[in-house]
């Protein structure tokens, strides 16, 4: 045997290997991170307190949301499940008001940003989800508001109802419920 094809011979494992292992890689991409936007809400100039809802929406579709503390400070994460990409834009409503827009940035830093609104009194109505004929849990932008029957107050808008999974029953697939001012909207999906 030559001193070729015994080196051949040592090469050609290491370069299956290598093969092996790259499309393994490839098989288990990891998510990205969300991106991740904070900060205070302040209504004519003064801090907002506690209880006004912040939005962050791509078109009229509600992709992250959460409601102001004590303090004013509010915190929005905006996961790559929302079918948001890179580079586009995302409105920051405090309410129904047009607070501010950013363009998404998955994996970046954290963005810090003060929101400032004038007159803020939000538009709001309720949103309603039940399941039948078991509970199981719910999902709003893909924020879980545990098990149904749930109901919260929301700012007007689209928003991406998806279920939880239910041993013994088919998960239902994701819903549009649109929130109109003052009205309800429920959700009823049978597991």
């Amino acid at each position: 045997m030559t001193t070729r094809n015994k080196n051949l011979k040592k090469v050609l494992p290491i370069v299956i290997i290598s093969i092996l292992l790259g499309s393994m890689v490839t098989a288990f991409a990891v998510p990205l991170l969300p991106m991740t936007v904070f900060g205070n809400v302040f209504v004519d100039l003064a801090p907002a307190g506690a209880g006004l809802n912040v939005y962050a929406k791509h078109g009229t579709t509600v992709v992250a949301q959460d409601t102001t503390d004590a303090t004013g400070h509010y915190l929005l994460s905006i996961p790559e499940a929302s079918g948001v990409a890179n580079g586009e834009s995302i409105d920051l409503y405090v309410g129904t008001t047009l607070a501010d827009t950013v363009t998404l940035e998955y994996q970046n830093e954290p963005l810090e940003l003060d929101l400032y609104v004038t007159g803020a009194t939000p538009d709001t109505g309720t949103l309603s989800i039940v399941t039948t004929p078991v509970p199981g849990e719910v999902f709003v932008a893909g924020v879980s508001w545990g098990a149904a029957p749930a109901s919260q107050v929301v700012a007007v808008g689209s928003y991406t109802v998806s279920f939880g999974a239910v041993s013994g029953y088919t998960t239902p697939a994701p819903q549009t419920a649109v929130v109109t001012a003052d009205k309800s909207q429920q959700s009823r999906e049978p597991m």
